[in-house]
């Protein structure tokens, strides 16, 4: 068996791999859907999102291994980080640096490996995604070029970790050298934190990297070309609004279309709820007025996806109300519900905890904890009513003028 020898710029590339804050962590679906993707396009009984750490492999998604890790020694994917483009090994019991390796000789019994570098944005190597077999194969072009979509996906997936955790990180030292922005710089790092466990989508090179013509591969490339917008478009807005925290508060624009903007959260969740059969329906009586654009998407779209998170073959609505002190915006649903206990400890950062929705959706339970903090930041008022196995509503009242002035 032939161990992989380091790459060249190890060193660099383990810091890289570092910055990212992903080894260890659960299992998260945007990944788990890649490997599942990925052994579907390809056909193979396994499916690898692997990262290369110093003494290991570490499975961050995977299909058809229980393993979590291996050690590095064991790593065909060690192999496959040494160069830039596909490693393909047809039949690795004819590969004299694979034919005696304990993944070859025994369980799975490994013949045929594909691996795609997950190259960050500035070049390092930190894993590879692969797809194996137990026969002997070659990789069709249209399948290297799924595999490519795929690995870009999780690259950009791991250079938004790097990128938000490198952020939070000078955002608390601005937060020790300055007590008059306390405040604000203790919201916008709360805010940075959801972009890096909730913002789960590549940039925008990653949509285009999608637009290629092949039949073939067009399920694949409109499922995670619309993830990929969707993330591009609510990162967009989420660091807009954190620039507006840091200049000292929201902005209002006038006559905002309110109509557009929750006709846009609904078209973002369509696709989740369309996948639980569930309905989206929106009741706008305030359709224009003076706030802040950014704030408002924000809101809706953590009210909205949480909703649907938690229901399936249900309904969920939107509601925006004029009354006579400002103006009122609800989201409705019909789904799993919560207890009292949890309603209680819902807004308490301290007994935060993650909880799964209808289709195990996972995340970092922070959406609303930061909902909270924004209307807290403006005077506004946010209430829950929510009984299990019956739904939940949502109240976000504003009657502090022009931040949500009706017109």
């Amino acid at each position: 068996m032939q161990v992989a020898p380091r790459t060249s710029n190890e060193r660099a590339r383990l810091a890289a791999l570092y910055d990212a804050a992903i080894l260890d962590t659960p299992d998260e679906n945007e990944f788990d859907q890649v490997v599942r993707l990925a052994a579907e396009t390809c056909d193979t009984p396994i499916a690898l999102v692997t990262l290369i750490d110093e003494k290991r492999q570490w499975f961050k998604a995977r299909q058809g291994i229980e393993d979590k890790e291996t050690h590095r020694d064991l790593s065909v994917c060690a192999h496959a980080i040494l160069g830039r483009g596909p490693f393909v090994v047809r039949d690795a019991t004819l590969d004299a640096r694979f034919s005696d390796n304990p993944l070859v000789t025994g369980a799975p019994h490994v013949r045929f490996y594909a691996g795609i570098p997950l190259l960050t944005s500035d070049g390092f190597a930190v894993g590879s995604l692969c797809v194996m077999g137990t026969e002997a194969r070659e990789l069709s072009e249209r399948e290297e070029r799924a595999l490519l979509v795929l690995a870009k996906h999780v690259a950009n997936l791991i250079d938004l970790r790097r990128a938000a955790n490198n952020t939070h990180r000078l955002l608390s030292e601005l937060r020790e050298r300055s007590s008059t922005q306390e405040r604000i710089t203790h919201t916008a790092t709360r805010l940075l934190t959801v972009v890096a466990h909730d913002v789960r989508g590549p940039l925008a090179s990653i949509i285009s990297a999608l637009d290629f013509n092949d039949a073939d591969l067009t399920p694949l490339r409109e499922v995670v070309k619309a993830q990929a917008i969707l993330a591009r478009d609510l990162l967009d807005q989420i660091l807009a609004w954190a620039r507006t925290m840091m200049r000292g508060g929201p902005t209002v624009e006038y006559n905002v279309d309110m109509v557009h903007i929750v006709n846009e959260v609904i078209q973002g969740a369509s696709l989740a709820a369309s996948q639980k059969n569930t309905l989206l329906h929106a009741d706008v009586q305030i359709p224009n007025c003076d706030t802040d654009p950014n704030l408002i998407r924000f809101i809706l779209h953590s009210l909205v996806t949480n909703a649907v998170k938690y229901t399936s073959e249900g309904e969920v609505t939107i509601r925006l109300h004029k009354h006579d002190k400002g103006a009122s915006l609800e989201v409705v649903d019909n789904g799993l519900g919560m207890s009292p206990e949890t309603l209680r400890r819902l807004f308490d950062w301290g007994s935060r905890s993650v909880s799964v929705g209808t289709h195990q959706e996972k995340g970092a339970g922070l959406a609303l904890l930061l909902v909270k903090d924004f209307c807290d930041l403006l005077g506004w008022t946010i209430r829950i009513e929510s009984q299990l196995n019956k739904g939940t509503r949502v109240v976000v009242t504003c009657s502090e003028l022009p931040i949500f002035a009706t017109s």
